[in-house]
């Protein structure tokens, strides 16, 4: 065991609240800002996490002075004080509190009661609870973060924009015309009709291909029968065909201004927006996302950073493996760390061991 009160008491000591800095400062950034695609902060906050209980555990493992693990467990919640001092935080920092002292004291008295020491074995006891109460502070920093002023904003754009770039790559399986980049205009008068649709929709939709059947096409598709000479599709032949489909592709470049106009007031009721002609397909897209959020959210709005930070919890404690072994392996590594600096040295103790038999 490492000599108490010599100077590198005060480096073991020092190293769960260096963590317990980095992991702060890390969530005050997402707090503020949000990820904002920075990723790197995700994978911060997940070393920051496991190394702050991690090191407080081997601190109380190698300092065993009783008020140690209290001491490292307040020194932790308070540094959460970087994120704001409000009610919320207040609160993570009593729940960290518990979580690393707790923690903290449970290894120490593993570490005290085995004959042969293991930090591993130590920061065993209690590890899942521990890890537990820290993701809950975590859920709370993030409640506070949610409520912040335009948090509500950030994540609505937020969500939106993720909604985007997932609908981008989609959409074109459901409407094959569609191009992000390209214009409303454009993408409307992609879809229009051309003479050799109308005539297979016609047969399609009726079984034959009448000239009752190609009235209705035409006039589902907004064009007037009268427009094109059907007399001559009685005829059935081949050439009347090819004629009647050069006629109605005629007629369709003759009125596609009106059929982008009317179609895109169709899209607008139908989407409840002001589609434009000239904004891009995206953000069309985009609009029409913000109109749902809005239209669905907004009654529940008050609830949302509660709901939200509920459902951080719950994702996070899928992943409470990860963080375990991620706390064994950084706690084992600080370990063998001092001791290859010769920090932590070896005592040898002897021990006089009472057992009991039954009279021979």
């Amino acid at each position: 065991m490492a000599a108490h009160r010599s100077p590198w008491t005060w480096v073991v000591l020092a190293t769960p609240l260096a963590a317990a800095l980095l992991f702060h400062l890390g969530l005050a950034t997402v707090v503020d800002n949000g990820v904002q695609e920075r990723w790197w902060l995700i994978a911060l906050l997940v070393i920051g996490l496991t190394a702050t209980i991690a090191w407080s555990a081997v601190a109380c493992t190698l300092v065993t002075e009783r008020w140690v693990p209290w001491a490292v467990g307040a020194a932790v919640g308070l540094s959460g004080l970087v994120i704001g001092l409000h009610v919320p935080t207040l609160l993570a920092g009593l729940i960290e509190f518990a979580a690393v002292g707790t923690f903290g004291r449970n290894a120490r008295t593993e570490a005290l009661q085995r004959i042969k020491f293991s930090v591993w074995k130590a920061m065993s006891f209690g590890i899942t609870t521990s890890i537990t109460l820290l993701l809950l502070a975590v859920a709370v920093f993030s409640y506070y973060g949610f409520t912040r002023p335009g948090a509500d904003q950030r994540l609505k754009g937020a969500l939106i924009d993720t909604a985007v770039i997932a609908l981008n790559p989609a959409l074109p399986k459901v409407l094959p015309n569609y191009r992000p980049e390209a214009t409303v205009d454009e993408l409307i008068r992609s879809t229009l009709p051309s003479g050799q649709s109308v005539l297979d929709n016609a047969q399609q939709n009726a079984g034959e291909l009448s000239r009752q059947a190609v009235e209705t096409e035409l006039q589902n598709r907004g064009i007037d029968p009268g427009t094109v000479d059907l007399d001559r599709f009685v005829a059935q032949s081949r050439a009347s065909q090819e004629e009647l489909i050069r006629q109605i592709d005629g007629q369709v470049q003759h009125l596609s201004n009106e059929l982008v106009v009317s179609t895109r007031t169709e899209l607008s009721k139908a989407l409840g927006i002001e589609l434009q002609g000239d904004e891009t397909g995206q953000d069309a897209v985009r609009a029409a996302l913000t109109a749902r959020y809005d239209h669905t959210l907004a009654p529940v709005a008050p609830f949302l950073p509660l709901v939200l930070a509920g459902s951080l919890f719950l994702t996070l404690a899928i992943f409470t493996p990860l963080f375990m072994y991620l706390t064994w392996f950084l706690g084992t590594a600080l370990f063998w760390v001092l001791r290859a600096f010769h920090v932590v040295v070896a005592e040898q103790h002897a021990a006089t061991v009472q057992t009991f038999r039954l009279r021979t």
